[in-house]
């Protein structure tokens, strides 16, 4: 799975005389019947979203156009899938989908798509970041969550995306153990951190995956201290307390 951190800095509005409109995005490319689209450009005709789905003949991860629903959902609002998500259909808004929470459910809530392109992901709401996942068909703004309480809903666990915790459902979670390596493909389970491992955090390698600790009282295994995951003052509002456990000075 990839994670990328989401931007909050939107692009500086310019000003009537040297305005530049955006660019056209290109049509989506037909195969297979299927039309292979950007879920980052939203390339798709007029009444029409572009979406993750299963392709049917392969059985693989893909995108495609589908419609938008009569009366759409808006992030946050109640929906649901036409089958069990794979054919992306739903009942959210042109750039947002249906996350069910559970795997191959039908009910859940319509969660924002990624704005920008892979290297500036943007996500509108700044209680969310951008994880991208499937192969890059799927591109979520989806919620932060406390990686010590792991309070995130159904089937989706929390977990560290390299600068936050952010929400992921369990079958993109990621698979490295405490003390093992990672990096921007390689993510750490639910409830680890990826850290510098010059801070002593016992194991080798330039990143590896640091248990999680409460600056306020956690405990560590011994020989170990809680550390705080972010340099002051630049933790995310909410999130000073988060620690991570590194050998004892």
């Amino acid at each position: 799975m990839r994670i990328r951190r989401l931007l909050l800095g939107l692009p500086l509005s310019m000003g009537a005389c040297d305005a530049v409109p955006p660019p056209t995005p290109s049509p989506p490319t037909v195969l297979r019947g299927l039309a292979l689209c950007s879920p980052w450009t939203q390339n798709c005709p007029s009444g029409e979203k572009c979406t993750s789905m299963v392709d049917p003949a392969l059985g693989t991860d893909t995108t495609g156009c589908v419609a938008v629903a009569r009366t759409p959902g808006r992030p946050g609002d109640a929906c649901t899938n036409e089958t069990d998500g794979t054919d992306g259909v739903d009942t959210c808004e042109r750039g947002a989908v249906c996350w069910t929470h559970e795997l191959l459910a039908r009910e859940g809530s319509c969660v924002a798509q990624c704005k920008g392109n892979e290297s500036n992901p943007i996500c509108v709401d700044p209680r969310t970041s951008c994880v991208v996942s499937k192969g890059g068909t799927s591109t979520l703004c989806l919620p932060h969550c406390d990686p010590l309480a792991q309070d995130c809903s159904g089937a989706s666990v929390c977990q560290h995306d390299g600068e936050v915790f952010v929400c992921v459902p369990e079958d993109a979670a990621g698979t490295a153990e405490l003390h093992e390596a990672c990096d921007a493909t390689t993510t750490c389970a639910p409830g680890l951190s990826c850290v510098d491992t010059a801070a002593r955090f016992g194991c080798a390698g330039p990143l590896c995956c640091a248990q999680s600790c409460d600056l306020r009282g956690g405990a560590c295994p011994r020989g170990q201290a809680c550390a705080p995951l972010y340099p002051e003052p630049d933790a995310p509002p909410g999130d000073e307390h988060l620690g991570v456990c590194r050998v004892d000075e």
